[in-house]
């Protein structure tokens, strides 16, 4: 692991801010996420797109969602979903293929 570099020290900062602030606010919370594993409501599938996060769209809280970020084509993976039908919990949802944003809706 000699190898391995340090984060940039502007991650190093915002981290320790979260951890001086949202963390040590929410201590409890992010305990009982740490203690009772991952139970979340829905798997959401989205591509691998920095410019929105799934959980500022929706929303959502820490550990609401399995999110999984896929390289391409997102949409064919929606696709096998719909085929398939095997996904427990509350659903699957798509988003950035409805406005044509996402470069694999063309597939879907």
């Amino acid at each position: 692991m000699h190898n391995a570099k340090l984060l940039p020290s502007y991650l190093i900062q915002r981290y320790h801010g979260w951890k001086a602030t949202a963390y040590a606010e929410n201590r409890a919370w992010y305990r009982r996420l740490a203690e009772s594993g991952q139970h979340p409501r829905a798997m959401v599938i989205s591509c691998c797109d920095s410019r929105v996060h799934v959980t500022s769209i929706f929303g959502a809280d820490e550990g609401e969602f399995f999110i999984h970020r896929y390289r391409q084509p997102c949409a064919a993976l929606y696709a096998r979903w719909q085929e398939s039908r095997h996904l427990g919990g509350g659903g699957i949802c798509r988003y950035g293929a409805e406005s044509g944003a996402c470069g694999g809706a063309g597939a879907f």
